[in-house]
């Protein structure tokens, strides 16, 4: 695969209120697979990429922010490594995407690996 950025830069983070807003109020679509749940909406963004992403773990669940931070980078890396398949399908589209670990318990890599590749190439058929 040469070619393929393996990267998560600052303009690949969703940081726009309006369009933060526009997925927590439910007004894209969403899926869920296990602890994760991927809402995402298809907007125009103020960046060259196809997709920016915005990862959240509730509070109420996880009250150390330590614990919090390490599901957030483990969901950060999954999606780091499998968005290229993302990017190919995504061509002259554009997609705001929410990730919200939903579990109560911390997980390992391996299992947010797996429910997020199923929760991408679910993302992916849909718009194919």
């Amino acid at each position: 695969m040469s070619g393929v950025q393996y990267t998560f830069s600052k303009e690949e983070r969703l940081s726009h209120r309006d369009t933060i807003s526009l997925l927590f109020s439910r007004k894209g679509k969403s899926l869920s697979r296990g602890p994760i749940l991927l809402a995402y909406l298809e907007t125009k963004l103020p960046t060259s990429f196809p997709a920016q992403v915005l990862v959240s773990v509730g509070k109420k669940r996880f009250k150390r922010a330590v614990v919090r931070n390490r599901i957030k980078r483990k969901i950060k890396e999954s999606y780091r490594l499998q968005k290229h398949e993302l990017y190919e399908v995504l061509q002259h589209k554009q997609l705001a995407i929410l990730i919200i670990y939903t579990g109560k318990t911390e997980p390992d890599f391996s299992s947010v690996n797996k429910h997020l590749s199923l929760l991408m190439n679910e993302l992916i058929k849909r718009y194919q």
